[in-house]
């Protein structure tokens, strides 16, 4: 069973993670360097979560589902692994070897995002513990989502305008990638 129930519980755990984590001071500098917009698209449940990193003139900007931002970075990827990963359960290069996190976009921007994440671990733990969320703490690193046993997210989840079709493909729209 999915730790999450529907996309608002992705939101008010994952998503919410994310826009404190955006503007957390000790975080910002290495944001900043990355200069990217990227978007997760989880399944199971279905949900989008949009983040422009901070720069110079403009503060970070996190959206969660809709999004009027364009990401340069798109990972595809199940909930539970995106859960599992920010509890620092899931090794991001095994995952992406493995196809449970699928990418779209340039390959230096998605490098340079991974090893940014690693100061999250802690703090989305501590967000689960202060919001009383015990249960998504006994996750178990042993359980692993493949990334084929369901679709990606489709158009109507409100990210075709934001994506750039061209640039982010769902897979059933471009086969010859796989």
């Amino acid at each position: 069973m999915p730790y999450f129930k529907d996309a608002e519980d992705v939101y008010a755990n994952l998503g919410l993670f994310l826009r404190q984590l955006s503007v957390d001071p000790e975080m910002a500098p290495a944001l900043k360097r990355a200069d990217t917009t990227f978007q997760l698209r989880t399944r199971n449940p279905d949900a989008v979560m949009t983040v422009r990193t901070p720069r110079d003139d403009e503060p970070p900007q996190v959206d969660l589902g809709d999004t009027t931002l364009r990401p340069e970075v798109v990972l595809q990827l199940d909930a539970d692994t995106a859960h599992r990963f920010w509890l620092g359960q899931v090794n991001a290069a095994v995952a992406l070897a493995k196809g449970d996190i699928r990418t779209r976009g340039p390959a230096a921007k998605v490098l340079m995002l991974v090893p940014l994440v690693k100061p999250g671990f802690p703090r989305y733990r501590q967000q689960l513990e202060a919001s009383g969320r015990e249960d998504l703490l006994q996750a178990s690193p042993s359980e692993t989502p493949r990334a084929s046993e369901s679709p990606a997210p489709s158009e109507s989840a409100g990210e075709s305008e934001s994506a750039g079709e061209s640039e982010s493909p769902s897979e059933s729209e471009s086969p010859s990638e796989g």
